[in-house]
């Protein structure tokens, strides 16, 4: 319980307008304390939350500048985890694993996806190469006669992004 305390604490630094991300980002273990994070397996209710959080945190980084993100994703283990969570979420969908589906972590992970896409459309490409992101979103689709109005608009904008990012190509 004490973690999820800690990192809650942390996700609310990261939304705080007087906070410099980049002190954040460049002098503390942040990254890899998120990344470790993001790595445990949610064998409970509790876990979930510290997931949800972790995510939470890496959609306010990636509101950060362009060197910031570049900082955060060194190494490919931000990248790897999202595509982890992306691939457990659907299992959970489909009743495959022991993970449970959430409609907030997918919105989450969608909006994390959006702002980094934001920052750089290469990102958009190695989203699309690395993680299964976009069939995660038409598997929603399909799967749910209603999507909630804030998912919707977040994979709506990150289709965009993306597509935008293949034109460039």
């Amino acid at each position: 319980m004490n973690i999820l305390l800690m990192i809650t604490c942390i996700r609310k630094m990261t939304e705080r307008e007087d906070n410099d991300i980049n002190d954040l980002v460049n002098h503390t273990d942040i990254v890899s304390t998120i990344i470790e994070v993001l790595r445990m397996e949610q064998k409970s209710e509790v876990l979930f939350y510290i997931r949800l959080e972790a995510v939470w945190i890496l959609l306010n980084l990636f509101f950060g500048d362009k060197e910031d993100v570049e900082h955060i994703l060194q190494g490919g283990f931000v990248i790897e985890c999202i595509a982890t969570i992306i691939e457990e979420q659907m299992k959970g969908l489909r009743n495959e694993g022991a993970c449970i589906f959430d409609m907030r972590m997918i919105t989450h992970i969608y909006f994390a996806c959006c702002n980094l896409a934001e920052t750089e459309t290469q990102y958009s490409s190695v989203l699309l190469d690395k993680t299964s992101i976009l069939d995660s979103m038409i598997e929603i689709i399909l799967k749910f006669k209603k999507v909630p109005s804030d998912t919707a608009r977040h994979m709506a904008h990150l289709t965009n992004l993306m597509a935008k990012s293949q034109l460039n190509c």
